[in-house]
């Protein structure tokens, strides 16, 4: 098996698109922190660990904002 067969390439993906759309380095840097702990926890499935980092990083909608 390669590496492109399995699922980490997904996870580089998503670090790629956040790096891209997160302006905050402390913001991507706790993402990552939290990608860790997750795959520390659940180490031999990477796609698990993609499909929780999708629902960790979503932008809100303006009307769900507070002042």
């Amino acid at each position: 098996m390669t590496f492109k067969e399995t699922e980490f390439p997904a996870m580089i993906r998503f670090l790629k698109t956040l790096v891209q759309r997160e302006a905050n380095p402390y913001v991507i840097r706790d993402v990552i922190q939290q990608m860790v702990r997750l795959y520390e926890e659940v180490p031999l499935y990477p796609g698990i660990v993609n499909m929780c980092m999708d629902q960790v990083c979503k932008s809100p909608k303006a009307e769900e904002l507070l002042v």
